[in-house]
């Protein structure tokens, strides 16, 4: 017994999608990675709310330093001593070309006490850093802003 089709069936096969996978699952396992690391420059804390001004961020901030509630810093979801956060800035600066060049980013919480971004402000002046950019956060409807800062 003989099964034959009177139609002549194609046998050109179908795309191959293999290597159409394996860009599918490096770029889920990029966007992992990259959300991760971002997530690791902010630590929970609670941003003041001020308007602020609408600047252009260009790229990545070189330093990313939180000052918590109760005064510490943490660079890199890593709580530092302020000895430490100052040798990890020379090195930024250092990296960056210069105290002039460089990005910081001061993320304060709401309720974190002035003096230690006091401090903080007096030992980037001493390493002759000019500019720094402080995080806030634009304050809801019928807030009061920066009702919070420095209680």
């Amino acid at each position: 017994m003989i099964f034959r089709s009177d139609e002549t069936r194609s046998r050109t096969p179908g795309p191959d999608i293999t290597a159409l996978v394996d860009v599918v699952f490096l770029l889920i396992i990029f966007f992992l990675t990259t959300s991760t690391l971002a997530e690791r420059t902010r630590a929970k804390i609670e941003l003041p709310g001020q308007r602020g001004e609408d600047a252009q961020v260009t790229g990545r901030p070189a330093l990313v330093i939180n000052v918590t509630q109760d005064g510490e810093y943490i660079v890199a979801d890593e709580q530092v001593s302020e000895e430490r956060l100052f040798v990890m800035a020379r090195r930024s600066i250092r990296q960056a070309g210069g105290p002039h060049a460089v990005d910081l980013l001061i993320r304060a919480d709401e309720n974190a006490p002035l003096w230690s971004v006091n401090r903080l402000a007096t030992g980037l002046m001493e390493l002759e850093v000019t500019s720094w950019r402080l995080a806030t956060r634009v304050p809801q409807p019928g807030e009061v802003p920066g009702s919070g800062v420095g209680r």
